[in-house]
């Protein structure tokens, strides 16, 4: 028998790059057991070029933090100097109940200046993929609590294996749920564009669908998916996700209103009167970034005959410009007097932007003591983002730093903004060269955003940008129904999460002390810290939130 057991010794020694346990490779730390393959885990928002090899410390080991009723993550990755076919990623092991784990690929990328950026995700359910020789291959994983999953911590385990179930890759990923859920009536507002013709050109579902993924990842498009005096909108205007909807407005060529419009917007008006909430969730858009002293009155005159028949909906009208209207008098002192929903883009928070760019005098106060004023006056106050300034400003562009892009809505609590506005999600529209709507063309050309040229236009400051105006992909160009969310599209949802975090806290800690964590992530609104100090600022805020609730 001693004979016989010696003999198997010998022959698991001899046969090293075999194991004892039918064949399976065992997965190492960071380099999964091979000196040309490299494995990790890290942060849901950072933005991976798959074309530069892995540096530094690689750990395959990951916590996620979130509270009862959010949705957070972690990215997994792999990297070999040889190409391996049919591989692909399972969970191995963790809980499927309490907590509701999703995958999704990211192996469709952009070429920018001959950087490969990942930025789709695709959902995932075991596709066999390649591992292109030099080339990272990620995966982000996600998990959902609600609000009966008990606190504590929860392990997973992933594996990546190949087509004969080696393994290759072993990730060991920690969900730490915070004792403490995320209110499911949102605080902060938010308003997207989401277009009914790029989603019937690519057919890729409905416009409810995509109202609803979209939604899903905290932001609520202008438009809801029926008529507001449809019956069937009442449920999406009772949806607590739901913070605002646009009461469209039928103009003439000439831009001004249409005959009738006053008294089908009444018949609205006086349906949302039956519910504040409603009433609350509705605004006005009729002019998009008055830069002129001819649009200043259009706009002045817009909001007389709003107001005149509709005093209790606000009107928005985001402005990137403030400029000087006479002697010491610049756009923001024209437009205090009829504007109750400020949106102005959030680098005039930066007086360098909001002054020096269009004034010749120096204002006494700076641009955020004013908009501070007319917040204590009970004026709301949303910001935007759009294609210009670029870096070190944050954007929602494809090659922005992920977690500039996170730490954008720091800056916006920083500065007690409520609302954040984008222009649009799905707009296809782009073409190399100029904006498809300069020099008389009205209807741009529809593009493929999956191609990274397509995705490509130079902004306001003459730099070529990538990926403004979209966030989610029409899924039917890869064979799936629906919108495909990109890594920004999660970047938002989680930076509205932050929000309505900091929201809960300061009902149980200092809000001063909050401030100053997020200060320690962004400064300024052209600084930003490291993805890990970003991380543990968060992770410190939601523990202090958990204990004090606790008292």
């Amino acid at each position: 028998m001693k004979k016989i057991i010696a003999f198997v010794l010998l022959l698991c020694m001899a046969f090293s790059f075999a194991s004892c346990d039918g064949g399976k490779k065992p997965a190492g730390n960071g380099d999964s057991g091979s000196a040309n393959l490299k494995s990790w885990a890290f942060h849901s928002f950072e933005k991976t070029i798959v074309n530069v090899a892995p540096k530094g410390t690689l750990k395959t080991e990951y916590t996620v933090y979130l509270a009862k009723g959010e949705t957070e993550g972690c990215q997994v990755a792999v990297y070999s100097d040889k190409e391996i076919k049919n591989v692909s990623l399972t969970l191995k092991s963790g809980e499927t109940e309490l907590i509701k784990p999703a995958m999704f690929s990211m192996n469709e990328t952009h070429k920018i200046s001959r950087k490969q950026y990942t930025d789709a995700l695709i959902p995932y359910y075991g596709k066999r993929l390649t591992v292109e020789k030099k080339v990272i291959l990620p995966f982000m994983i996600e998990f959902t609590t609600d609000e009966n999953t008990p606190a504590g911590e929860y392990k997973y385990v992933y594996e990546l294996v190949d087509k004969s179930k080696n393994v290759l890759a072993t990730y060991n990923i920690t969900v730490h749920v915070w004792d403490f859920e995320l209110p499911k009536e949102k605080t902060f507002a938010t308003a997207v564009g989401l277009g009914t013709g790029w989603i019937s050109h690519f057919k890729s579902g409905s416009y409810e669908q995509w109202y609803n993924t979209v939604l899903e990842h905290n932001m609520s498009s202008y438009q809801l998916p029926y008529d507001i005096l449809d019956e069937k909108a009442n449920a999406y205007m009772d949806d607590p996700r739901v913070t605002s909807f646009e009461i469209w407005i039928e103009k003439n060529e000439d831009g001004s209103i249409k005959d009738g419009e006053i008294e089908r917007i009444t018949k609205i008006y006086n349906k949302l009167k039956t519910n504040k909430k409603w009433l609350d969730k509705a605004f006005f858009y009729p002019l998009d970034e008055p830069r002129t002293p001819e649009q200043l009155e259009e706009l002045k005159q817009w909001e007389k005959l709003l107001t005149k028949h509709f005093p209790e909906i606000e009107i928005c009208a985001p402005y990137y410009t403030n400029i000087q209207v006479g002697a010491g008098r610049d756009q923001t002192d024209e437009m205090e007097a009829y504007t109750d929903l400020w949106c102005p883009k959030l680098c005039l928070w930066d007086d360098v932007k909001s002054y020096d760019e269009f004034l010749d005098y120096q204002p006494s106060k700076s641009f955020e003591q004013r908009m501070n004023e007319q917040i204590a006056k009970g004026d709301r106050m949303w910001s935007y983002v759009c294609n210009d300034p670029d870096d070190p400003y944050s954007q929602m562009f494809i090659d922005t730093e992920g977690v500039n892009q996170r730490l954008l809505f720091w800056q916006m609590y920083q500065r007690d903004i409520e609302g954040f506005l984008y222009w649009a999600v799905n707009f296809y529209g782009y073409k190399e060269g100029p904006r498809p709507f300069e020099n008389g063309i009205k209807n741009p050309t529809i593009q493929n955003p999956w191609e990274t040229t397509n995705t490509k236009i130079t902004n306001g400051d003459g730099l070529t940008i990538y990926g403004c105006g979209f966030l989610f992909y029409p899924g039917a160009e890869i064979g799936y129904g629906g919108a495909v969310p990109s890594i920004r599209a999660k970047i938002v949802r989680d930076g509205v999460d932050d929000i309505e975090m900091f929201y809960l806290a300061e009902k149980y800690l200092d809000k001063d002390w909050i401030m100053e964590k997020t200060r320690e992530g962004t400064p300024t609104l052209t600084t930003y810290s490291s993805s890990d100090k970003y991380a543990s600022l968060r992770i410190e805020i939601g523990n202090a939130l958990e204990a004090a609730m606790k008292k």
